[in-house]
């Protein structure tokens, strides 16, 4: 079970986000937040596999992302840009994300290799 943090500024899109996570059952979300001032305290109290942050254009996100790589939490943090149709994972990697079950996958993809893979 991947235990899931989502810190979105625009309601519609934590919304969207939360009801596509939702849908499968190796997730669980364990909270959500409007910003990281918000959200520090129940990460670290939660401690989500994967947190997922919206990126903006401002300078708030960048502050948010270092704030987040530098907490207590070892999660993986994917940015999801609302402009865009990428998801950035940090360590950094790119996928283009076309179809929501690409959220599905950024989620349950641990980068390890699969058990029998050679």
């Amino acid at each position: 079970m991947s235990k899931v943090y989502l810190i979105f500024r625009t309601q519609l899109f934590q919304a969207a986000v939360s009801a596509i996570l939702k849908t499968h059952p190796a997730i669980e979300l364990v909270g959500a937040a409007a910003d990281i001032a918000q959200a520090m305290e129940e990460i670290v109290a939660q401690k989500p596999d994967v947190i997922f942050l919206e990126q903006t254009h401002d300078d708030a996100s960048a502050r948010d992302m270092i704030a987040l790589l530098n907490s207590r939490t070892p999660s993986r943090l994917i940015l999801l840009h609302l402009d865009g149709d990428e998801i950035s994972i940090w360590s950094p990697s790119r996928r283009q994300s076309v179809h929501a079950q690409d959220l599905l996958e950024a989620v349950l993809d641990t980068g390890e290799p699969e058990a029998g893979a050679a």
